[in-house]
């Protein structure tokens, strides 16, 4: 097989990219985590951690379905993919509650900190 064929094949496009996004979900988001291309695309790096994140979410939806402000803790959130996720589709709407984010790695943790501003 040659590079142009595998390379393809891990490329999803930007039309069927959008089918893998939850409701509420912005691509605007996932290109600032690099998780898709500035042209909305998905490599297959990208696709398997839109899946897992958005996985995780399906997870703790039922816990975040509550009245109120919401307080939203991830340890070792590395760079922070699932926090920022979960602050788009649950707390940015609602201009209340928070998102703790604990990482052991400075580098990492400096990343998630200059995404965020």
């Amino acid at each position: 097989m040659s590079n142009a064929a595998v390379t393809a094949r891990r490329k999803v496009v930007a039309a069927k990219a959008r089918r893998e996004l939850l409701p509420g979900q912005s691509p605007e988001l996932l290109q600032a985590l690099h998780v898709m291309t500035r042209e909305g695309h998905l490599n297959a790096d990208g696709l398997r951690k839109l899946k897992q994140v958005n996985h995780l979410v399906g997870l703790v939806a039922p816990a975040l379905a509550g009245e109120g402000p919401l307080n939203i803790l991830e340890a070792g959130s590395g760079n922070a993919y699932f926090a920022f996720v979960l602050y788009e589709l649950y707390l940015k709407k609602a201009e209340a509650g928070v998102v703790w984010c604990l990482e052991k790695s400075a580098a990492l943790s400096e990343r998630a900190q200059r995404r965020a501003n």
